[in-house]
């Protein structure tokens, strides 16, 4: 967002601020995320470029074994000059769609809760007509 408002203030005077602007909101605004449509009963994990943009292919839901609620938990770990760590965790839910290795699940959606999820992950196999798998 910096590059974004210093490229703002420099149009004016260097045309090479419209370069910045590009930048600045490509590395902004762009990101993952991943569509369901029930009626077509299909998937898709897309990147989102400029935040506008969707790229991905659509993958028919009967590719998939069911959904599934996984706790995931990130850990960060950092190190200062006075010899100290400090470590931080991060965890939470996500509803995945299962398929037959652990490496081709999508991920539908994160949740802050176990309950939340179970509940997200229940209505949407409701829609696609999916088992749900417990964990």
């Amino acid at each position: 967002m910096v590059l974004v408002l210093v490229g703002i203030i420099l149009i004016p005077f260097y045309w090479t601020g419209s370069i910045l602007i590009l930048i600045g909101a490509f590395v902004g605004f762009s990101g993952t995320g991943c569509e369901v449509d029930t009626k077509k009963q299909r998937v898709r994990a897309c990147q989102l470029l400029f935040g506008l943009i969707r790229s991905g292919d659509w993958i028919g839901t009967d590719n998939f074994q069911g959904i599934r609620v996984v706790r995931t938990t990130r850990s960060y770990r950092t190190f200062s000059l006075s010899n100290r760590t400090m470590e931080t965790k991060q965890e939470d839910y996500r509803v995945v769609l299962e398929a037959a290795s652990p490496r081709s699940r999508i991920e539908v959606m994160k949740c802050s809760s176990k309950e939340t999820a179970h509940e997200k992950a229940g209505e949407l196999a409701k829609a696609l007509g999916m088992k749900f798998l417990e964990t």
